[in-house]
This record gives C-alpha cells, sequence and structure tokens, in this order.
C-alpha cells in the first residue's frame, strides 16, 4: 500500500511539550502546525508554520525527510534557535542556530494519520576531562499530523 503518492501536499498536526512554569507548576503544551509540502518517490521537503513561532521568524521554518513503508522520519529546522523562558514568553535568539528537531513515527491505518515522537538535543558535553563519553541533554515530545490535500 502507498501511503504517501509523489506531489505536492498540505499535513495539519500538533506536537506536545511539557513545560514547567515559574512556581512549579507543569502542563502539557499543545501547538498546532502546517505543514506544505512536497514528496518525490521516497523523500519530501518544505515549510511549515506553528502556532507558537507564528510571526516570529523573517525566513521560512523548513523540512527535510522521508518515507519508508509505515516509518516517517524528517528534521524541522527553525531560522534561528528560541526558547520558553519559565513565564511562558517565547523568547528568539539571533546568535545561535537551531540544532534541527528531528520528528520519527509510523503511520497509523486506522486513524490515517503519521504519529510518533519528536527529539530536540539542547546541549551536549563531554563528561569528564579523561572521559570519551558524551552527555546530551534534549527536550522531547509527541506529535501527529494527518494529510489535508
Amino acid at each position: 500500500m502507498k501511503i504517501v503518492p509523489i506531489g505536492r501536499q498540505k499535513w495539519k498536526g500538533h506536537f506536545t511539550y511539557v513545560n514547567e512554569l515559574e512556581g512549579g507548576t507543569i502542563f502539557e503544551n499543545e501547538v498546532p502546525f502546517e505543514m506544505d509540502l512536497i514528496f518525490n518517490k521516497n523523500s519530501f521537503s518544505g515549510t511549515t508554520i506553528d502556532e507558537e513561532t507564528k510571526g516570529l521568524f523573517d525566513r521560512p521554518i523548513t523540512v527535510n525527510g522521508f518515507v519508508e513503508g509505515e516509518e516517517i522520519s524528517f528534521i524541522v529546522m527553525y531560522p534561528y534557535n528560541y526558547y520558553v523562558t519559565e513565564e511562558g514568553k517565547i523568547v528568539v535568539d539571533f546568535d545561535n542556530d537551531y540544532p534541527g528537531c528531528e520528528y520519527e513515527g509510523k503511520y497509523d491505518t486506522d486513524e490515517s494519520k503519521f504519529a510518533g515522537e519528536w527529539t530536540l538535543v539542547i546541549d551536549e558535553f563531554k563528561e569528564g576531562q579523561f572521559q570519551p563519553d558524551y552527555i546530551q541533554e534534549f527536550l522531547s515530545g509527541n506529535w501527529e499530523m494527518r494529510k489535508v490535500k
């Protein structure tokens, strides 16, 4: 079964993440997004807009990935790094590049959607002076999307 045919497509969905506000309140934030993608065989590329960062950037947010069978994998690249403060405010960091957010998931034929987990490495450092191991600090959450047209 071919899940994603070749050509231009629009997808809508959301991603979620947990945020801790000042004072220790923890909540899960759900952020809607739309993607305009062009598929060519198993690979795709395009742009996305999400409700959290809409209007913050002067350049597009890009998406590049592939579909293999029912598996999907793609990277979302914001034009600049950004973060959410403990007060819930979004701050754009124009001095640092965005590291790229990795999305992986599977197609759910019963619900006609892709769903999975996203991961964003926010820091990487070497453990100890003579250790060959690196420690990564990362954020992660869930996501899902459905084809619109």
